[in-house]
């Protein structure tokens, strides 16, 4: 079904809450303010102790021919949660929304009017801000590649876009399948991946989902619990770069893997995944760096300096001065951009060590 077929498609909205009795308001009220009507609104609570499921019932009853509950005994985990939600979409197109964001009033409007614009299209996206736990815009929530069309696989893969609360077509939702419910998290990265590798996507150029960050986020949880589904989802879809060109693919495992190396640093030593290591990472990609093109040694560069300079502030804020200088000078050695030699020369003046660069090349 393309969405030019039809004057004015129905779209349906998800919103899955759990304890978001400070936000849903909020949330609800903006799905409601929509300029281009939503025909069917779900809300699924996952077993909400703080008042929250009394909230989805008020607005349930106030909107009984709009609006649905779905109010869970027991909880239930993100997925399912979401999935049990999807499972009744009627519309010709869907919506997603955690209970404590929320959206601009022309959210729907603007994206319908892009994928009347990119024909081929199948599902859409806009861009989005953060903001504090009074939903305050604290700044643009952006990643690399985001504003991009058409088939955005690569950039999914590398982790470089946001993607956030997408519209999607019913009928590319019944081929990709609802969400992974055996993963914990990360569970929306492997559902976009799938929406990737299998249609592509439009973009408006306007910033209309407003993502906040409190301490409640799940972004916020156990480093370990992330980092393993993130691991999960990684190697699950390992096989989709045989479709990419060999650059391509050299860009996204060491993109993703340098991310999870840095990712690593708050957790103890004794529960990494020593695969995934900083400086497994590393001695994995060295090689590959020293024998590779120009173009993908320029790749391997930008990875290597990242990671390093960001391990480098890691330890610095632990006061592990040697580890912070040897991994300060490694991303140095990546990456002689002013702005790095900069960094470097307040971080040895924060260390208080007089010794030149040349002195330290073992720490290299």
């Amino acid at each position: 079904m393309k969405i030019e077929d039809y004057k004015k498609p129905s779209i349906g909205v998800v919103i899955a809450t759990y304890n978001n009795a400070l936000y849903l308001r909020e949330c609800i009220e903006s799905v409601l303010r929509q300029t281009y009507k939503p025909s069917q609104i779900i809300i699924c609570d996952d077993a909400s102790i703080d008042g929250n499921q009394e909230i989805v019932k008020e607005y349930a009853k106030k909107y009984p021919n709009l609006i649905e509950s779905i109010l869970h005994k027991i909880n239930k985990g993100i997925p399912k949660n979401f999935n049990s939600g999807l499972k009744r979409i009627k519309t010709d197109y869907l919506c997603l929304i955690a209970g404590d964001d929320f959206w601009d009033k022309n959210k729907l409007k603007f994206e319908v009017e892009r994928l009347q614009h990119v024909k081929a299209a199948r599902w859409c996206y806009s861009g989005s801000y953060l903001t504090d736990s009074s939903g305050k815009v604290t700044k643009k929530f952006v990643r690399a590649y985001d504003g991009s069309e058409g088939n955005i696989l690569f950039y999914v893969l590398s982790h470089q876009m946001t993607l956030r609360n997408l519209l999607i077509e019913k009928k590319l939702l019944d081929e990709v399948g609802f969400f992974d419910e055996t993963l914990a998290v990360f569970e929306d990265w492997d559902f976009k991946i799938r929406l990737a590798a299998s249609a592509p996507v439009a973009a408006t150029n306007k910033r209309t989902n407003f993502y906040r960050r409190h301490t409640s986020n799940i972004s916020m949880g156990d480093p370990e619990k992330l980092i393993r589904d993130e691991i999960r989802v990684y190697e699950k879809h390992l096989p989709l770069l045989a479709n990419c060109i060999q650059s391509e693919a050299l860009n996204i495992k060491c993109s993703v893997e340098s991310l999870i190396a840095h990712k690593q640093l708050k957790m103890p030593e004794s529960r990494r995944f020593v695969y995934y290591t900083l400086e497994n990472v590393y001695k994995r990609f060295y090689p590959v760096y020293i024998n590779s093109s120009k173009n993908d040694r320029y790749v391997i560069k930008k990875c290597f300096s990242e990671m390093f300079i960001k391990a480098a502030k890691h330890e610095l804020t632990k006061n592990h001065k040697k580890n912070a200088l040897k991994y300060g000078v490694r991303s140095l050695r990546y990456n002689s951009k002013n702005t790095y030699v900069k960094y470097l020369t307040r971080l040895l003046e924060k260390l208080k060590l007089s010794r030149a660069l040349g002195a330290n090349e073992k720490l290299i």
